[in-house]
This record gives structure tokens, C-alpha cells and sequence, in this order.
């Protein structure tokens, strides 16, 4: 087990998401703080929440990240986005 997690906690709609991108020809590897997915040569890291992170306002609720996900998005040189659905991964792939 990583040293970085212990008894990581998977979002709900996760399960869903890897099982359409993998029906798609996409390559999910998750445990990865939360997927990496690889497609036409192409890897994307991917956080993903659940759609209710968003206030009415359209911004992110308080508490959306943990400290160790704002120094991912800070520090990643890599392809990297925030998804809440499947449709989302598969437009930034250019997957129709």
C-alpha cells in the first residue's frame, strides 16, 4: 500500500465512470488519487468529484480539495482535470 494512501476513499460515482471509459477502449488505472486514464497515446490524470461540489453560485463548495489534491493540481506538469462524469474524460480524449 502507498505511503501517500491509506483506506482511500472512492467517489461514488467513480465505479460507473472507469466501467464507460473502459467500455470506450480507455486505459484506467485507479487507486492514483483518482484515475489515470490513457487513450490514442494520450494520459490524463483525473480527480474526480461528485457534481455536488458546485455552490449555486458556479463556484467550488469549501473543502472541495484536500491539501494534497491543491499541491497535485499546483504541481502536476502533466495533462490533469477535474471530472464529475464520464462525457467529460471522453471530450478532453476526443473521444465522441
Amino acid at each position: 500500500m502507498s505511503k501517500w494512501r491509506k483506506n482511500a476513499k472512492i467517489d461514488i460515482n467513480q465505479p460507473e465512470i472507469v466501467k464507460e471509459l473502459r467500455r470506450c477502449g480507455v486505459s484506467v488505472e485507479v487507486n492514483k488519487d483518482d484515475i489515470l486514464c490513457g487513450y490514442n497515446n494520450r494520459t490524463i490524470w483525473v480527480e474526480l468529484k461528485n457534481d455536488d461540489v458546485w455552490k449555486k453560485s458556479g463556484c467550488l463548495k469549501a473543502g472541495t480539495f484536500k491539501d494534497s489534491q491543491i499541491s497535485l493540481i499546483k504541481y502536476w506538469k502533466g495533462d490533469f482535470m477535474v471530472a464529475w462524469n464520464a462525457d467529460q474524460i471522453k471530450h478532453e480524449l476526443g473521444i465522441k
